[in-house]
């Protein structure tokens, strides 16, 4: 009898504790839903970005605002590749997944460095020196 006890107790602790996970996942979900990421990327004119945005990207994004969740539970069905909004599904525990939107922005470089870079690219190139004989 004290097994069958000791036994229904651990499956009563248990069940209880999987309850809470899956509370915790479903309030963790509602504030994922809420948060509005904003990612910057470098990009071409055309909107293309350099690689990709990586499910490290977004977890550092939500890092940020406080929501703490595991790269591995980031599902991103498409690469993320070009500038604009995004849908990303974090799977927070076997029953429970949020859907977070994620606006892609490129990167604005400081006027400063924009004018570095046409100053660079707008000089001419030094000859080769000639050798002498």
């Amino acid at each position: 009898p004290s097994r069958l006890k000791n036994a229904l107790e651990v499956q009563k602790q248990t069940a209880h504790k999987r309850a809470k996970q899956k509370e915790d996942a479903l309030a963790l979900a509602k504030q994922l839903e809420d948060a509005r990421l904003v990612i910057e990327v470098a990009a071409s004119e055309k909107g293309n970005i350099y690689g990709s945005v990586s499910a490290t990207h977004i977890v550092e994004a939500l890092r940020i605002q406080n929501l703490m969740v595991a790269r591995k539970d980031v599902r991103i069905k498409q690469a993320i590749k070009s500038i604009g909004q995004h849908e990303v599904v974090i799977a927070l525990h076997k029953e429970v997944q949020a859907v977070v939107r994620l606006a892609v922005k490129a990167k604005t470089a400081p006027a400063s460095s924009q004018e570095k870079k046409r100053t660079s690219s707008a000089s001419p190139s030094k000859a080769p020196s000639e050798k002498a004989d």
